[in-house]
C-alpha cells in the first residue's frame, strides 16, 4: 500500500462521521457517504494488520500517527473514532512492545503482576 499519512484519512472520517450523523437523523442512508467512511477505517485497519505480523521500520511512526489521529477526533467532538485509533495504536504498541506511557508494562509477565495489584486495589 502506498505510505498516506493517516492523519489525512482521519480528518475525512471525521467529516464522514458528521455527515453520517446528519444523514441519520434525517432518517436517510447514502450507500457511497457510507463506503467513502468504511474505506478510510478499513484503510487504517489494514495499515495495522500489516504491522501486526512483523514488526516493520515505521511501527513507531505508525503508532504515533495512530495517537495524532486518536487527538484530532477526541479535538472534534468523534468520540467513537478516537478509541478506535486509541485501539489500535495499542495493539501496534503491545505487539511490539513499544511503550506509549512511563512504567506501562510491555510484556504479559509484567501486565500480570500489575493486574494482580490492579484486581487487589479495585477489589475484583
Amino acid at each position: 500500500m502506498p505510505k498516506i499519512y493517516l492523519l489525512d484519512v482521519c480528518k475525512h472520517i471525521v467529516i464522514q462521521h458528521e455527515m453520517d450523523g446528519e444523514i441519520a437523523s434525517k432518517g436517510t442512508y447514502d450507500a457511497d457517504t457510507g463506503t467513502l467512511l468504511g474505506d478510510c477505517r478499513d484503510f487504517c485497519m489494514f495499515v495495522v494488520l500489516d504491522r501486526l505480523g512483523e514488526r516493520t521500520k515505521d511501527v513507531t511512526d505508525v503508532i504515533s500517527e495512530l495517537v495524532e489521529c486518536e487527538r484530532y477526533s477526541t479535538a472534534n467532538g468523534d468520540m467513537m473514532h478516537s478509541g478506535f485509533f486509541f485501539a489500535l495504536s495499542q495493539l501496534l504498541a503491545l505487539k511490539h512492545k513499544v511503550q506509549t506511557l512511563p512504567g506501562e508494562p510491555l510484556d504479559r509477565k509484567s501486565f500480570e503482576d500489575s493486574w494482580k495489584k490492579t484486581r487487589r486495589e479495585l477489589g475484583i
